[in-house]
């Protein structure tokens, strides 16, 4: 079948598939452990089937060791998954920062398909829309979609057709390449660490001049000048390489320097990014998949341009001038350590390659087992209250088990594979020794036709040199594999555009009236099904809106995309008649509160928190606020009062008093727009009532839309509209909606016989 390996369409037959049979083909470039490989998935009237495959070398048979002769590609099955048609119920793709994954609902719970790059997403969209299509109405596809062209060598689809370049193929130049603006700054460290490099380079290679071939060939010899004179070799060797010392030390000193500071700037501008992200990041992002992210992977980088680019730049001086001195000393014994170099150039190539693959599943056990971690840490509350404890354990000893699997992988291949790379360099120096010591023979026995004993001591010893920048190499190969994956993924968090921009040239707009309308938005979190549809209204600046509606229906959707942490899909908002998307952001913001049912303190006192909305008010306006608040009282009763500790591991607060700090974050921004999302939902009633009160004086003169389920709190607003299934069912005032007997009569119904049974009347 065109675009799929004949390899793989043996194997799909071989399992009882016919790809040319299928009603969708697509191919994806991860696993559903999000580590890279090749995916192919069909889509057949019998069942969902995907097959991940990997790529491996070999050696043709019959060719000899530096054959000419290329070898073989050899398609390997790693992973399969199968779903009969019969079980499958639906599909669903869920997009995150730079991946993607795709779920199959099923009568046995959901099974994840695959996760794939942001390269993928559109076929995969189209693909899933397919499966849809045919799970609701039978449809088929009437024609095969033509295949994203793919790299011919690694068969990953090109991200942009029409210039064909390979992301795969093409990482590691395009990574670095950003990296350097991150260096800039710093040139001036930069060229003093080369300078230090050079020098250190020269004196390690003068020291074997003086400790080895001088030493055998002129201080021991009888006939030299410099015959006897032991302590003043030794001396200038001591003092050459206590220079080598010193030049070291500071060039460590330097290149730390360097690196912690591109180490920082690299966070700072990681973490600064954020600020520019949108909700829906950070919605579809576990947090601690971004701690690890932004925590482990900085710290990789860290150690690897403190401890690996110096000395690479060292040793690359190193080799450069160890080759030129051995070709200079002995030009056919340096062509001699060169034959086993192409074995050694291909085995290091097939180990970064591997050790590449390995570090890329060995970050996604890690990102699973911290999120695990995080999961358990923060639900703790909820874990006990259940008493799943044994089952948490479970799980965490599952992702743990899984996390140090993939490690025993890479430590095993560390310790088998790389000294068996080391044995290999050794064979160069057998054939120095062999050589050399069979001319230092044919020297003795016809003096000037071979070398002397201390010219081979010295090349010995150049080439011993030799061995610890190659050994450096083996190693730092490895731990360039780690670092090009770290970097990989925060420069895709950098990267990522924002769903919500600002507009090129925002509107602004210091102070406004506070009109809202809303027309014709609609909004979905996800693909093919809408959260919003069609809604339509207008709230006049200074009036009150109350939103009602079952759990579900929409309603804090309606606050999310007023505060823009979201964009419609089509239709306006408009703020006073400017669409809110050409209104600058800080502006918007400004003049927009929200006081959620989702409370959330920060780390600091009591009045940090009350303050984060307006930093620069005095101590007396947040107490004016607490107090407006009604949080005074309960603030008061802490030994430390207004200066106690919350947020994190302070467990002080309840949930209404959370709230209730909330709410004079809120007051104390003093918003033209005030957002009351089930404000008051975790107090009881007579602290609701009394924070009422002080609301209806705060909101006076101020355009405040209120999300409540308690309809009696909304009976006072100018005017309300029920929310159903995403649309705009019912509007007018309270007594209006009573009268029209339609969804809004019936809720307050019910809500009045639920508070009459427990006798409170209201």
């Amino acid at each position: 079948m065109e675009n799929i390996p004949e390899e793989i369409v043996q194997i799909f037959l071989r399992k009882g598939l016919d790809p040319d049979k299928a009603l969708s083909v697509l191919k994806t470039d991860m696993s559903r452990e999000e580590t890279y490989c090749d995916a192919t998935t069909l889509f057949c009237e019998e069942g969902i089937a995907c097959l991940f495959t990997t790529v491996s070398l070999q050696k043709k048979e019959g060719a000899f060791l530096f054959s000419s002769r290329k070898p073989e590609r050899k398609i390997q099955e790693w992973d399969w998954v199968y779903l009969p048609m019969e079980e499958v119920l639906d599909v669903k793709l869920e997009e995150q920062v730079s991946v993607f994954r795709v779920i199959v609902e099923t009568k046995n719970g959901p099974v994840l398909l695959f996760y794939a790059t942001a390269h993928c997403l559109k076929e995969a969209s189209e693909f899933c829309e397919t499966v849809k299509r045919f799970l609701e109405s039978g449809e088929k596809p009437k024609e095969k979609k033509k295949q994203r062209p793919s790299c011919p060598r690694c068969h990953t689809p090109y991200a942009d057709p029409e210039k064909k370049i390979c992301r795969k193929c093409s990482d590691r130049g395009s990574l670095i390449k950003k990296l350097l603006p991150f260096f800039r700054r710093y040139s001036g460290y930069i060229l003093l660490v080369l300078l230090t490099v050079l020098l250190g380079g020269v004196l390690d290679l003068i020291a074997p001049i003086l400790s080895q071939q001088f030493f055998f060939d002129q201080v021991l010899s009888e006939t030299s000048p410099y015959y006897g004179k032991v302590l003043a070799i030794v001396l200038c060797v001591a003092g050459a390489n206590f220079l080598v010392a010193l030049n070291s030390m500071f060039t460590g000193f330097v290149g730390a320097r360097v690196s912690a500071y591109v180490t920082y700037d690299l966070k700072k501008t990681i973490f600064s990014s954020f600020e520019r992200l949108s909700y829906s990041f950070f919605s579809s992002r576990h947090t601690g998949k971004l701690l690890t992210q932004i925590n482990a992977d900085a710290t990789t980088l860290y150690w690897f341009f403190c401890d690996g680019v110096p000395y690479f730049l060292s040793n690359i001086v190193q080799i450069v001038g160890i080759l030129v001195i051995m070709f200079t000393i002995h030009p056919m014994l340096t062509v001699v350590i060169f034959l086993p170099m192409p074995v050694l150039f291909v085995g290091y190539a097939l180990v970064l390659r591997h050790f590449k693959k390995l570090q890329a599943e060995s970050y996604s056990k890690r990102s699973k087992f911290n999120s695990i971690l995080s999961d358990v840490l923060g639900g703790m509350r909820i874990v006990k209250a259940f008493s799943r404890e044994e089952t948490e354990v479970e799980r965490f000893h599952s992702a743990s088990t899984a996390f140090g699997e993939t490690r025993l992988k890479v430590a095993v291949r560390n310790n088998t594979i790389l000294p068996f790379m080391h044995l290999l360099v050794q064979l160069s120096t057998y054939l120095v020794w062999g050589v050399g010591g069979y001319f230092v023979i044919q020297n003795g026995v016809s003096p000037g036709s071979g070398i002397s004993y201390g010219t081979l001591a010295l090349f010995v010893s150049y080439l011993s040199m030799l061995y610890q920048p190659l050994n450096f190499f083996a190693d730092f190969f490895g731990n360039m594999a780690d670092s090009l994956n770290a970097l990989q993924r925060l420069f895709e968090i950098y990267e990522t555009e924002p769903e919500v921009k600002e507009a090129e040239s925002p509107v602004s707009l210091p102070e406004v009236r506070g009109e809202v309308e809303f027309s014709h938005v609609d909004f979905s979190y996800a693909p093919g099904k809408k959260t919003i549809q069609d809604v339509s209204f207008h709230v006049p600046a200074g009036k009150t809106l109350g939103i009602v509606g079952h759990t579900g229906a929409g309603k804090s959707t309606l606050a999310n995309l007023l505060t823009r942490l979201y964009d419609p899909a089509s239709g306006k908002i408009l703020i006073d008649g400017v669409d809110i998307r050409e209104i600058s952001l800080a502006d918007l913001h400004k003049n927009i509160a929200i006081v959620s049912q989702e409370t959330y303190l920060f780390r600091g006192t009591i009045l940090d928190n009350i303050r984060y909305s307006a930093p620069d008010i005095t101590r007396e306006e947040a107490i004016a606020a607490a107090m407006a608040a009604g949080a005074h009282d309960f603030i008061v009763g802490f030994p430390d009062g207004y200066d106690t500790m919350v947020g994190m591991d302070k467990k002080l607060l309840s949930g209404g008093e959370k709230q209730r700090i909330s709410i004079a974050r809120a007051i104390l921004k003093n918003p033209k727009i005030l957002i009351l999302d089930e404000a008051t939902a975790a107090m009881d009633t007579k602290t609701e009532r009394r924070i009422q009160e002080a609301l209806a004086r705060i909101t006076r003169n101020r355009t405040t839309i209120t999300i409540a389920h308690r309809l009696s709190t909304l009976r006072d607003a100018d005017s309300l509209i029920v929310v159903e299934d995403g649309r705009v069912v019912e509007a007018g005032t309270h007594e209006e909606l009573l009268k029209q007997k339609g969804v809004y009569h019936t809720l307050y119904q019910l809500q009045m016989e639920a508070m009459k049974t427990i006798g409170i009347e209201e």
